[in-house]
C-alpha cells in the first residue's frame, strides 16, 4: 500500500554537536527557540516558507516570505528537519510547478 500525506513541511534548521551523554558527541537538531526557512508541499504545489518556535511549548509558526499565514490542506502533515540551515543533501528535489 502506498503511504502518502497531505502536506508535508520541510524545516531546514541548525544542528549542534552535543557531548554531555558522557561519550562520543552526537548531533542535536535545533528548532526551539529559533527560526529558519523551508517549503510546504501541499496540493501538487510547493511554496517556501518560514518558521519559528520560541519555547518548547509554543507551536511553530509557519508563514509565506512575505509574512503571511500558511494555509494546510487538510488531512495529515510529515515534517522533515533537513539539517545544515538549508543545505539539502540530494534526499528532496523540487521540480518547478
Amino acid at each position: 500500500t502506498q503511504v502518502s500525506a497531505a502536506n508535508v513541511l520541510i524545516l531546514f534548521t541548525r544542528i549542534q554537536w552535543n557531548g554531555s551523554g558522557g561519550g562520543s558527541s552526537v548531533p542535536e537538531t535545533i528548532v526551539v527557540t529559533d527560526s529558519g526557512t523551508g517549503y510546504l508541499a501541499s496540493g501538487g504545489k510547493y511554496v517556501p516558507v518560514e518558521w519559528s518556535k520560541a519555547g518548547q511549548y509554543d507551536p511553530y509558526i509557519v508563514t509565506t516570505t512575505d509574512g503571511d499565514p500558511v494555509l494546510f490542506s487538510q488531512g495529515n502533515t510529515w515534517v522533515e528537519l533537513v539539517p545544515g540551515g538549508g543545505i539539502a543533501t540530494g534526499s528532496v528535489d523540487f521540480l518547478d510547478q
